[in-house]
This record gives structure tokens, sequence and C-alpha cells, in this order.
């Protein structure tokens, strides 16, 4: 069998195992590392959208979250996915503002030497957020596009935009990717400092 059948009757949630009465299901979205991300940026404009406003909101941050994990909307997933970006994005912006708040009076106080590695640890959450968001950028520019294309020609019920709706979610194994680009940033960053 090949890699990619392998994939598909593995995340398949509508299929059965052969002989075994229980589906096959894959990760639960909502576990993830980008979950928590957006669902903080959604809870931060949830506040500031309540705070600007003179009437009652009736969206909570579960909800905007929640419809944003809908299987059957692009748009709503496009949503979600910029708001994962958003969350990345802030993130790295505080932790950048974090490093020079705190840098400026290290270099007063340490030696040279000294700085330089504490720049290079900094450089590791702050590549991990880029990564993070890269993560979501290409998924909303490759994958929602192809959602949508797949939902006008074979229909929302199709196993092809299933398999496209579940590809627009960033997945758990990616902040293995994203740690190594943060490692790797670090260790650069040492080197060239």
């Amino acid at each position: 069998m090949s890699r990619r059948g392998e994939w598909r009757s593995a995340t398949s949630h509508t299929e059965a195992l052969a002989g075994s009465a229980e589906p096959v299901t894959h990760e639960d979205p909502t576990r993830t590392l980008h979950h928590l991300v957006a669902r903080t940026i959604a809870l931060w404009e949830y506040r500031r959208y309540k705070r600007s406003q003179s009437r009652e909101c009736t969206e909570t941050p579960e909800t905007l979250a929640g419809k944003a994990q809908q299987q059957t909307d692009p748009e709503l997933r496009a949503i979600y996915l910029l708001m994962v970006e958003a969350g990345w994005i802030s993130l790295g912006w505080w932790l950048c503002v974090a490093l020079i708040v705190t840098g400026f009076p290290m270099r007063e106080l340490v030696s040279e030497q000294t700085l330089v590695i504490f720049i290079s640890i900094w450089a590791a959450p702050m590549w991990f957020c880029v990564a993070g968001c890269w993560n979501a950028i290409w998924r909303y520019y490759w994958y929602v596009p192809q959602a949508k294309r797949r939902a006008r020609r074979d229909g929302v019920g199709s196993e092809r935009f299933a398999v496209s709706m579940r590809r627009t979610l960033p997945p758990r194994r990616s902040v293995i990717s994203m740690s190594v680009t943060g490692l790797a940033a670090s260790v650069i960053t040492y080197l060239a400092l």
C-alpha cells in the first residue's frame, strides 16, 4: 500500500477498519498548540470587541473557535487559520519586545559572551513562532482554496473535500518542525554573533 493510501485509510473517520467495528479517527484538532494560540487570540478579540461595543456580544471564544473547526465550511476554516497566524505573530512580537527590554540591561550587567548566549536562547522561541505562523499561512493559501474548489466540483460530502478540510488544520506533529526551526535559529544566531 502506498504512503498516500495509508494516510487516507488512517485518517478517514467515516470508514471502519476491515473486520473491526470501531471507526478510524484522526487526531483531535482542538488538542494542538495551534488551537491554543487561536483560542487565545479569539479570547483577546472577544474582550476587545465587547469593550468597544455598547451592545452585548453573543459570540464567545469557544463558539468562535468551535465554528472554525467545522468540517464543511472552508470560509470558517480560513478565519480559523487567520486566528492562528495572528496568534503566532503576536506571540513572536511580544517575545521580541521582551528580548529588547531585557537585553539592554543585560548588556550593561554581564559580559559580551553571556549576552550572545542570551540572545541565542531568545532566538529559539521567536523563530518557533515564525515557523508556526508560516505553517498556518501555507495551509491558508494552499489547502483552503483547494477545499473550495473541491466543494464546488465534488460537493461537500466527497472524500476528496474531507481530505482537503483535514489538511487545512495544522497537525500536532508540526510542533516538531517548529522546534527544529527554533533550535537551528538559536545555533545559527550563536555562531553568527
